[in-house]
């Protein structure tokens, strides 16, 4: 998030205390009672800033996951072609996902259910790998590179859902990271990209990397409301 950019002490308070909660009480045993209690606010508080649990619960994940995506964003500076933006992001963030503890137990095979069901349905979370992307991938239109018909909100989700399945469902096929990045190469890469030759990039992928901060951080001030109308729309308990 941009250091010019104020966040509610009293949600962040809240956010706070529901990853102590989470570390201590694991995803299906957390309430809205031992947030609240955590953070020394009612639950009606907690109710009000993020509409239900899994407001609270999506909430929470989304902060984990831009601080990711942040450094995903600074990793993939040294990258210029698109190809390998799609590919190498996926990598990073296959390696740097467990060493979240929050994002670990979210992504826990009993927990799996209920964090997809709470991921999934989070508008901002949906929409936070196209936010941060949307710069790169319309320069790649420009330039000829994608596919007719591509859909960049389509493609983040089916990121999202290939992340978590990646993380959650072990394959009985061993494959270090060289042949995993050939399998998103072979499997992936066709299915959003023109033949090679049908366009090109020129160099700067450092700026459009910046370019791609600047624009997730242009977003962070609507955040609070996304993830509240997001929380609205998955009922209060």
């Amino acid at each position: 998030m941009s250091e010019g950019l104020e966040r509610d002490p009293q949600r962040e308070r809240l956010l706070d205390a529901a990853e102590a909660c989470l570390a201590r009480f694991g995803l299906a045993k957390t309430t809205a009672e031992d947030v609240a209690r955590a953070a020394g606010l009612s639950r009606a508080t907690v109710y009000r800033q993020f509409g239900s649990r899994d407001g609270l619960i999506a909430a929470v994940t989304t902060r984990e996951a831009e601080r990711c995506a942040a450094a995903a964003i600074d990793h993939l500076r040294r990258f210029d072609d698109i190809g390998d933006w799609v590919v190498e992001g996926i990598l990073f963030c296959l390696r740097d996902i467990p060493a979240r503890p929050l994002l670990v137990q979210l992504g826990g095979r009993e927990a799996f259910v209920t964090a997809s069901r709470v991921v999934l349905r989070s508008e901002r979370m949906r929409t936070l790998g196209s936010d941060i992307l949307r710069p790169l991938f319309e320069r790649a239109r420009e330039r000829g590179r994608l596919i007719d018909d591509f859909d960049l909100d389509e493609f983040s989700e089916w990121v999202l859902r290939a992340l978590m399945s990646f993380l959650v469902v072990r394959s009985s096929v061993h494959r270090d990271e060289e042949a995993l990045r050939g399998m998103l190469r072979r499997m992936l890469l066709p299915a959003i990209l023109k033949p090679a030759g049908a366009g090109t990039i020129e160099p700067g992928g450092a700026s459009i990397a910046v370019d791609a901060v600047d624009a997730a951080d242009a977003t962070d001030a609507t955040d609070a409301t996304d993830s509240a109308g997001a929380a609205n729309a998955s009922g209060a308990r």
